[in-house]
Order: structure tokens, then C-alpha cells, then sequence
């Protein structure tokens, strides 16, 4: 997930910024629902999290469900060397 390690010193120790994570990210593709299944492991944040990946249209969105939540992480402007991230949260189950 990271392209360059930082330093450790960078990485915790900040509270509530989840924005300084160097983790382990895993895609298994799932051919009876026909998408990806990812995982992420975040040791700094002792985070795990689990998404459904699907394309729409040319951008990868990921997917999960929690409590009221539906958050999706939007990848665009997909290159070999560079690409766009967004991360949207819906506290509605998604109709918004």
C-alpha cells in the first residue's frame, strides 16, 4: 500500500488521523459473485477491513457495509504509475 516507506516515527502517534497507515492488502477474485474480495491490514491502527471490488465503467470501486454505513473507496484515472482516490461515506445504508 505504500509506495515509499516512511519513517516510523511518522507512521502512529497522531490520534484519530487514520491517514498513516502502511499495511497489507490482499485481492482474491471470487467467481461465483464474479468480483474481487479485499482485505486490508493496518498494524499502526490495528485496523481490518473487509470489501467487495467491482468495476464500474473504468474506475474500481470497493464497497462495505457496517451499522448504517455504506463506504466505497473510488479508484480513477487508473495509469500504470499514478491514479485517483476517493473515499465516500453514506450514514444512510447507501440511499445517499
Amino acid at each position: 500500500m505504500c509506495g515509499r516507506k516512511p519513517p516510523r516515527a511518522q507512521l502512529g502517534g497522531v490520534k484519530g488521523v487514520t491517514s498513516r497507515e502502511c499495511g497489507l492488502w490482499v485481492r482474491v477474485y471470487d467467481p461465483r459473485l464474479k468480483l474481487w474480495r479485499f482485505t486490508f491490514h493496518g498494524p499502526v491502527n490495528g485496523v481490518t477491513i473487509n470489501m467487495l471490488a467491482f468495476a464500474v465503467g473504468p474506475d474500481m470501486t470497493l464497497e462495505r457495509f457496517y451499522d448504517a454505513r455504506c463506504e466505497r473507496w473510488i479508484f480513477s484515472d487508473i495509469f500504470h504509475d499514478r491514479f485517483l482516490w476517493r473515499s465516500v461515506l453514506s450514514t444512510d445504508g447507501g440511499a445517499s
